[in-house]
């Protein structure tokens, strides 16, 4: 730093008074701490420095006189203040409110635990034993606390993803559960959105249908999407997807299958249903889940693949069963899912199903009744058929199945008959009233 020269008055005298020496450093006088920094030599007056006289300004009016210019000082650190913390998608760098505040209560759980136990050790043991006590209910109520707390966190959407199309994005997701609204934002550049209220609104018209075309993208942008659910209390985390539109992609699903009808009989479940006009369609997928709907075709046992318009199906449940027929095309995109059930389908014959190919030795099964203290089996060709002295295998037992000896080629038919509890070794009733039938290859 370069000397600065001084005229003469106080302040220039009270420097000469402690240095002996013409000039000094510039000083500036803040209500800041000062920064203590190394001392640096002092250059040696030179008489080149010394000021010259200014010369007397003109008379103006009303002159200004401008404040000495300070040096460059070091500023004080600004104060901290709270701030939000933005968050990726694994949390790392947020402020965790409830979990600081679990973390204090735990703390002081374990602190009245140290207080108790110096207490005992004290002899002061009924106020130790007592704070003991209360530690347990303390306890419990903190258990409490951090369950309810977990328990009232919002789920997040369920198989979300995003497949790119023709300028077009499909997004796909389980239907949010009942009072719970699906809140997509979407964000370019391969950005995802940090969380549901940054980004572009994208508006899912119908979350029901588990799919969303978002259109009217550029192709070759890689867009993000980050799909949360509000519940009312509150919103999700989210999950998240990206997808690159790119010309030429299919995403359209086809129509949905129309005129759809399921009857239920003593022997199958059968579904007819009409397809759809599309130029591209592939095939109609039957799904069959029991004791719920299925969401998707995943979401099941695929009964039907193919183009037929028709599906008989042996289900065996006492709790309800439930169909979902799609439409698919030939770029795999699945329409909106038809949906059908029956109460529940427990025909009395079992194994094998009407009509089904088996091994040449199969096991056959039944529905049980306790009415009943054994069973009768009979096997019949099927093209000869279904008198007493046309059976080529019977079998009794007291259990619900039975396997015969090894059959031949062909098809063939069975019976089952129940033995009533104390009743004529000779009173048989059948239990299946129409003969079932199956193929041996």
């Amino acid at each position: 730093m370069q000397p600065v020269a001084l005229p003469d008055g106080a302040a220039g005298s009270e420097f000469l008074e402690a240095t002996g020496e013409r000039t000094r450093r510039a000083t500036t006088t803040t209500a800041e701490p000062p920064v203590t920094t190394a001392a640096e030599p002092v250059a040696p007056p030179s008489p080149t420095t010394a000021p010259e006289p200014e010369p007397a300004p003109a008379p103006e009016p009303a002159p200004v006189t401008p404040a000495p210019e300070p040096v460059a000082t070091v500023p004080a650190p600004a104060p901290v203040t709270a701030v939000d913390v933005a968050t990726d998608g694994d949390g790392e760098g947020a402020v965790s409110a409830p979990r600081d505040g679990v973390i204090l209560l735990v703390l002081v759980l374990l602190a009245g635990v140290v207080v108790a136990v110096r207490a005992i050790r004290a002899h002061e043991r009924r106020i130790g034993w007592a704070l003991l006590a209360f530690c347990g209910v303390y306890l419990l109520a903190l258990a409490g606390l951090v369950s309810g707390v977990a328990s009232a966190a919002t789920m997040n959407p369920v198989n979300f993803a995003a497949a790119p199309g023709d300028g077009a994005v499909l997004l796909t997701f389980e239907p949010p559960p009942p009072g719970a609204a699906l809140v997509v934002r979407r964000a370019p550049g391969g950005l995802v959105p940090m969380a549901c209220d940054v980004g572009a609104v994208v508006a899912v018209t119908a979350p029901a249908s588990g799919q969303h075309a978002d259109d009217d993208l550029v192709n070759g942008v890689s867009y993000g999407y980050r799909a949360c659910l509000d519940d009312g209390a509150g919103m999700s985390d989210g999950v998240t997807a990206l997808a690159t539109p790119s010309s030429g992609l299919d995403i359209v699903p086809p129509a949905r299958v129309s005129r759809v009808t399921i009857q239920r009989s003593l022997k199958a479940v059968s579904l007819r249903w009409a397809k759809p006009t599309d130029a591209d369609l592939a095939s109609i997928v039957v799904v069959r889940k029991i004791g719920s709907a299925p969401r998707n075709v995943a979401d099941g046992v695929v009964v039907h693949d193919g183009h037929a318009t028709r599906v008989v199906d042996h289900p065996f449940s006492t709790t309800p069963v439930h169909y979902a027929i799609f439409a698919r095309d030939e770029d795999g995109n699945d329409s909106p899912a038809v949906r059908a059930s029956v109460s529940s389908f427990d025909p009395p014959l079992r194994l094998p199903f009407d009509g089904q190919v088996t091994s040449n030795r199969p096991i056959f099964t039944w529905r049980g009744d306790h009415a009943y203290d054994s069973y009768v089996v009979r096997v019949f060709r099927a093209d000869r058929c279904c008198r007493a002295r046309q059976v080529i295998r019977t079998g009794r037992t007291t259990a619900t199945d039975w396997r015969g000896s090894k059959l031949a080629r062909g098809r063939y038919a069975w019976f089952v008959f129940g033995h009533p509890v104390g009743g004529d070794a000779k009173a048989l009733r059948r239990l299946n009233a129409s003969r079932w039938r199956f193929r041996i290859p």
